[in-house]
């Protein structure tokens, strides 16, 4: 059956502050304020972001927004980046804003600089809510989105992240500012529950008497009661069943996110891995967990109302409102947060409010007079507002945000919002290379500029939507449907998608990792290049430069994610949850949270249990309370709702189509073990070495165990070969998969001296790469499936390299028959939109609202282009590897006019460039650090022998 999708977008909101001196979060003198006003931007009006949808922040009538606000000035001034939670001053006057994102930052001349690598309390004057100010920034080290604020409004509470404490700021004198002791409060956490994690505070919460403070300890599964009296955690209540109940080897209570309290001394803590609500009883000495109540998605955000007998959840994982009677402890309904006639309408079995559209409700506000209640939708960037009139909340309507609200605050007069962001069109980024001083290299006639790597490119920022009652919610919601249109498909394009649907009976799908447009393709003789920020060229990149020329060049196409913690999210499930928002930023600038977007979660495999979790990884904690079950914090439910099943393959196999995968989602703690290392192997099929253990259950069954995943010391050669291993074996039978899921992924470089076989520099793993791309392509070309296969490759992000025109833009291609051959298409395409098209090739429906608004890529295909071949040319640096010795004879002379290229540097150079960074898995280094030292090494002509 058909299913329909209507869509809603909204706003990209931003701060615009003047400069305020960085300070140390320990220090004693804070030192004076620095005012500052904000210049209202409107560049993100009505602006394209990289998921296609559109954004008017200032759309409802007096809305206001300010797209940057400057936590450092001088002459590299530093933005806020990853604004998380705010809070508001009883007496509406300061609005206190935390940020939790990508803190690292270089100076003027392109240097780290530790000083203004921070993270941020800034205290916004909103008195004057037309033209906020600046008044102080609290730099802090560390923190993740917990902050709490006492009842008079003069102390401020602020979790610290991993370094598992309790910051404290006064209030002090008539003017407002804000000063430290320098003294936080230990939480006595000595490491995560997990492999390799570090504790990580969450949300905050006071209670009623102001006497204690609670702390969410995510990592650690647990809360922390705090007697601020004596300032020391009295104890650290367990939220598992086994440690608290004995109930071991059941899930439950696993990271706690938000927490608040009541008037009954009752504390309400949201697992977000485990769809609960855990309630705690604190009336004595003891504290004690009375309660467990299950939530249909992943909650996040918490929020009781005046009276306490309500606690509303917001939930990642359905589009609606969990409601829950504080007095029975037990969930009393949802609340659907999209109104009924944008609604997801004829899909059976999904009642209203069951839907999992992806729109990700993250925050929660409710208006002075509690009349209504407020969510923010982080992936919708728009405010659900529902009426608190009746039995249950009911939607009223949508108003239209920024890019990615993730907080909101009333204002106490009830009549305006005040909402916070955390993301931004980051534009072109061409400044993204080294050598500060003399330009990119000597001879470069590139400019360089400091803070381009794209994380640092996404900014924060504030919105003010005032005259709430005022407001036309009906047109409101239409403008956010437009902004989220749904993509009605011409004629020509059904027409073309249906043929395809009926003539294509295999996909194969190929992502590989971290390269933009300009550095790959830039020097092609055609589309949009700039050849000055070409890094790996034609003569290390044959056959993509072929696949290019051959068949269709896309020089506008758009990876949606930013790096690989959401591209792997967006290039497979068409979204990114909530935590991995949230998470990523501040994961990425190395201040906490562990990479949990690829099957694992801390770095333990919930793909598996009991078992076969420690078989797969004998490394792992014999604990049977760590992680039990195979719930993943960041993992998709469908568009239906179906538990965690959002995913490509999981569509795929829920229409009975046949599945292969190669390196998706794999366990990828065995590549950098320090014991127990799954050993490197030319041949391991045949030598019985297993390679892979998956780490997502829908992938178990279906996951060739023999073919390597992310290591860099391991040449996509040996992936290629263990593919077509079985590749051989279908052409016999004919019963190649249906969907191929194939992971290239040695262009993203590392591990220079592990490297196998001699290739062991960036120009050579790009090479190596490039040829197993072309190597795949070929085969396909010359087998029996070549006439109803399409090969679709993409890069999963671009953020390792300069591009001119956007940070986003990368190399994608569609390969096979029926593909335009010599054709150049400039449409501005995204990861969604390349979705779309294999899904409606597969006739699956669309994962999430986001690619069912994306159009298929119809235009890159004549249906009268049946024929097509393909021949596979390594580059000639790859010629001096013991690669070559490996391959048929006819690649040795392929290319025999470059045969002597070599790269400027070898293999001991990189390993001691880059000695101390951690490749053993994606993004794992300080990736803006890693880009200058790459190009300082390969910007120059190859060199002959």
């Amino acid at each position: 059956m058909h299913r329909t999708f209507l869509f809603l977008l909204s706003g990209a909101f931003a701060l615009l502050a003047g400069p305020a001196a960085a300070q140390s979060a320990m220090d004693e003198k804070d030192g004076p304020p620095s005012s500052a006003g904000h210049r209202e931007s409107a560049r993100a009006e009505a602006a394209v972001l990289p998921t296609g949808q559109r954004i008017s922040p200032r759309a409802t009538p007096g809305s206001r927004f300010w797209d940057r606000l400057m936590t450092d000035g001088g002459a590299a001034p530093v933005y806020a980046r990853g604004a998380v939670s705010t809070l508001l001053t009883p007496d509406g006057h300061y609005l206190l804003i935390l940020t939790s994102g990508f803190k690292r930052n270089a100076d003027a001349h392109g240097h780290p600089s530790a000083q203004r690598s921070r993270q941020s309390v800034i205290i916004e004057d909103v008195s004057n809510p037309r033209q906020p100010q600046t008044i102080q920034v609290l730099p802090i080290n560390n923190s993740f989105c917990g902050m709490a604020l006492s009842a008079d409004g003069k102390t401020l509470y602020v979790g610290g992240g991993v370094d598992d404490n309790v910051l404290i700021f006064q209030k002090t004198g008539p003017s407002g500012q804000w000063r430290t002791d320098g003294h936080p409060i230990p939480l006595g956490h000595q490491s995560g529950l997990g492999l390799h994690v570090k504790p990580l505070t969450a949300g905050l919460a006071l209670s009623p008497d102001g006497r204690r403070l609670l702390v969410s300890n995510f990592y650690n599964d647990s809360v922390s009661m705090i007697d601020l009296d004596q300032r020391r955690v009295l104890r650290d209540v367990d939220l598992r069943p086994g440690p608290s109940e004995g109930r071991h080897g059941q899930a439950g209570g696993e990271s706690p996110f938000w927490v608040v309290m009541d008037h009954r001394q009752r504390v309400y803590v949201s697992s977000m891995r485990d769809r609960e609500i855990v309630v705690i009883d604190t009336g004595n000495d003891d504290p004690k967990i009375v309660a467990r109540i299950a939530t249909p998605g992943n909650p996040n955000r918490l929020l009781l109302d005046e009276a306490r007998q309500r606690l509303y959840v917001a939930m990642e994982n359905r589009d609606s409102i969990a409601v829950v009677d504080t007095q029975k402890l037990r969930l009393q309904g949802q609340a659907g947060l999209v109104p009924g006639e944008v609604r997801r309408a004829g899909t059976p079995g999904v009642s209203p409010g069951e839907e999992n559209l992806g729109w990700s409700a993250n925050a929660l506000g409710i208006s002075p007079d509690h009349q209504r209640l407020y969510a923010t939708l982080g992936q919708m960037n728009a405010i659900a507002v529902l009426s608190l009139a009746g039995a249950m909340p009911h939607s009223l309507g949508l108003l239209p945000t920024a890019w990615s609200p993730q907080d909101l605050v009333p204002a106490p007069a009830g009549d305006a919002l005040w909402v916070i962001n955390n993301k931004s069109i980051p534009g072109a980024n061409p400044g993204y290379c080294s050598g500060y001083r003399h330009g990119c290299i000597a001879s470069s006639p590139v400019q360089p500029k400091p803070n381009q790597y794209i994380l640092q490119l996404s900014l924060s920022g504030l919105q003010e939507i005032p005259h709430l009652a005022k407001v036309d919610l009906p047109s409101m919601t239409s403008v956010v449907l437009k902004n989220n249109h749904s993509t009605l498909l011409s004629h020509i394009d059904r027409q073309v998608m249906d043929f395809l649907h009926r003539h294509i009976r295999h996909v194969i799908y190929i992502v590989k990792e971290n390269r933009s447009y300009d550095q790959v393709l830039g020097d092609l003789p055609r589309g949009n290049g700039d050849p000055s920020l070409t890094e790996f060229p034609l003569a290390v990149t044959p056959n993509q430069h072929r696949l290019a020329l051959d068949f269709v060049l896309l020089d506008h196409f758009l990876d949606t994610g930013e790096v690989s913690g959401d591209g792997w999210a967006w290039s497979t499930a068409a979204r990114e949850s909530d935590i991995n928002s949230k998470m990523l930023p501040n994961n990425y600038a190395q201040g906490g949270g562990s990479y949990d977007w690829e099957g694992t979660n801390r770095n333990v495999n919930v793909g598996l249990q009991g078992e076969e979790r420690r078989a797969a990884n004998p490394d792992t904690p014999k604990d049977p309370d760590l992680l039990p079950g195979t719930a993943d914090v960041a993992a998709p439910d469908s568009a239906a709702g179906r538990y965690q099943q959002g995913y490509l393959w999981s569509a795929a196999l829920r229409h009975g189509l046949t599945l292969r995968n190669y390196g998706f989602f794999v366990d990828l703690e065995r590549y950098g073990a320090s014991t127990n290392r799954i050993p490197l192997s030319r041949h391991p099929y045949q030598e019985k070495i297993i390679q892979a253990y998956p780490a997502n259950p829908g992938l178990a069954a279906h996951t060739d165990p023999f073919f390597r995943s992310f290591d860099n010391a391991y040449p996509d050669y040996y992936r290629y070969r263990e593919w077509e291993r079985e590749f051989r074996a279908y052409e016999r039978n004919g019963k190649l998969p249906t969907l191929s899921l194939i992971r290239f992924m040695n262009d993203h470089t590392g591990k220079f001296g592990q490297a196998m076989d001699g290739v062991n520099t960036p120009e050579l793993q790009v090479a190596d790469n490039d040829f197993a791309v072309g190597l795949l392509a070929e085969r396909i070309a010359h087998s029996r499936y070549a006439r109803d296969t399409l090969i679709f490759v993409v890069e999963d992000d671009a953020q390792d390299g300069p591009d001119h025109v956007d940070a986003h833009r990368s190399i994608a291609f569609v390969v096979g028959p029926y593909v335009k051959q010599g054709a150049v298409l400039s449409t501005p395409y995204n990861t969604l939109n390349l979705l779309r098209t294999m899904e409606m090739v597969l006739g699956l429906p669309p994962l999430s609202a986001l690619d069912g608004a994306a159009r298929p890529m119809a235009d890159i295909f004549d249906l009268r282009q049946r024929p097509w071949s393909f021949q596979a040319c390594p580059s000639g640096m790859l010629q001096s590897t013991a690669l070559a010795s490996r391959w048929p004879a006819r690649y040795r002379s392929c290319g025999s006019a470059q045969n002597h290229l070599r790269p400027l540097h070898d293999g001991k150079y990189w390993a001691a460039k880059t000695q101390g960074m951690d490749f053993s898995a994606e993004d794992r280094i300080d990736t803006a650090q890693y880009n200058r030292i790459l190009w300082e090494g390969i910007m120059h002509t190859p060199q002959p022998d």
